[in-house]
Formats: C-alpha cells, sequence, structure tokens
C-alpha cells in the first residue's frame, strides 16, 4: 500500500468522492465516461467549421472521441483512455487560440494539463504537445501567441507539481530525489508485491494495489485494481 503514495491522484481523488457521494463504488468509475462527453462534444464543435454536413460532422466526431481505448476502459479504473481524451482536448483548445486567440482556451490548455500530469506520470507528454505549438507559433513569427503559451506552460508546472502536484511530486523529490518516484530514481522498484494464497484445489498469485479509498459515513469503500494469476 505505500507505493500508492508515490503515484499522481486526481482519478484516485474524483473515484473516492463520487463513491462517496452515490454510496456506490461502481460509481467512481463516471471520470472515463465523463472526458467521453466532453471530447465529443468538442468534438462536434472542431468538426462544424470544416464540415457542414450533420451526419458526416456526428460519424467523425464520434470517430475521434469514441478512441478504443477510451471504449474498452470505459466501466474501469483505468486512466489511459481518459489521459488519450485529455490530449485530444488539448489540440483542440491549441487549435482554437491560434485561430482565435482568447483566454478562455489558455484557460482550457492551462487545466487540461494540469489534470494530464495529476493523472499518470506519463501526463508530462501534454508538454510536448504545448512545446510543439510554441515552436509553430515561432515559425509563425506569432511571437505573442509563443508568449502567451509559454507563460501557460511555466504556470502549469507551478501550480501541476508544486500545488496539486505536491503529493507525489514534490513528496517524491523530498524523499527520493526525484519527482517520478518510484519509476526513476535510486532504489526505484515500481511492482506489485505478490502474495500467494491457496484456494481449493490450486494455488494462486493474487496481487492488488489500492488506488483510492473513500469514507462515508456509513462505510469505507477501497477501489483496488486486482490481477490474478492460476496455475492449473
Amino acid at each position: 500500500m505505500a507505493l500508492c503514495i508515490h503515484f499522481p491522484k486526481f482519478t484516485w481523488l474524483f473515484a473516492s468522492i463520487f463513491a462517496s457521494i452515490f454510496g456506490n463504488i461502481e460509481a467512481g468509475k463516471a471520470y472515463n465516461l465523463l472526458i467521453f462527453a466532453v471530447a465529443f462534444f468538442y468534438s462536434l464543435k472542431i468538426v462544424s467549421k470544416y464540415q457542414k454536413n450533420g451526419a458526416i460532422i456526428l460519424f467523425i466526431s464520434l470517430l475521434l472521441a469514441a478512441n478504443p481505448v477510451l471504449l474498452s476502459q470505459s466501466f474501469s479504473y483505468y486512466v489511459d483512455g481518459f489521459f488519450g481524451s485529455l490530449m485530444l482536448i488539448l489540440v483542440f483548445a491549441l487549435m482554437d487560440f491560434e485561430e482565435e486567440k482568447r483566454f478562455k482556451y489558455l484557460f482550457i490548455i492551462f487545466m487540461v494539463c494540469v489534470i494530464s500530469i495529476n493523472t499518470k506520470f506519463t501526463g508530462f507528454a501534454c508538454g510536448l504537445v504545448l512545446l510543439s505549438y510554441i515552436f509553430r507559433q515561432l515559425f509563425l513569427k506569432n511571437y505573442q501567441n509563443a508568449l502567451k503559451l509559454t507563460v501557460t506552460g511555466i504556470c502549469i508546472l507551478l501550480f501541476g507539481v508544486l500545488f496539486t502536484g505536491f503529493n507525489p511530486y514534490v513528496k517524491n523529490f523530498q524523499s527520493n530525489h526525484n519527482i517520478l518516484y518510484p519509476l526513476y530514481g535510486k532504489n526505484a522498484h515500481a511492482h506489485i508485491r505478490r502474495t500467494p494464497i491457496e484456494t481449493v484445489g490450486a494455488p494462486v498469485a493474487q496481487r492488488s494495489i489500492t488506488v483510492a479509498t473513500a469514507t462515508s459515513s456509513r462505510q469505507e469503500y477501497r477501489i483496488c485494481i486486482f490481477a490474478r494469476k492460476t496455475n492449473n
């Protein structure tokens, strides 16, 4: 369980809050459905700029929002599809900002990136997307846009790592001198401990890791990922 404290926790906290509010552990999985809805409606907005046929707009929007990973993980606590949808929304927001230069798109960029880096370690990939657009603006000599995106990127790092990401990033650095511990750094050990147990007829190796905890007035929910291997 101690290993859990070293990882980003946005979806864990979201899941624990929803499980506590609705009194059902399955409610915590709603973040995948919600991000699908957001990605779909944003896709409608973007596609409608380039296409006037309603059926084609709907089809392309569904195609963009309903990526296979998200569909397969819609009713689970996995975050890969969730992260992919965040990257889609980020690209759309960057496109809108390049075209309209409005502050609200900078805010969307900021929020999407903060959520990304607080969802999983690879969430820092949003920085590569943002950096590519900064270079694009420099290449096009849109220096004002490049400056605004650069300032936004700095704010994302400060807020997403030092404030909302204090645990785990700052905590990891304080205790293990690497913000990406336990994936990297001295004594890195990103593994799940195996606990042998006996069942009727066959030994089973069960591995589990608690990823979120929700407490209500009635009971406590522990959201876990289980992997089970049975030797026949």
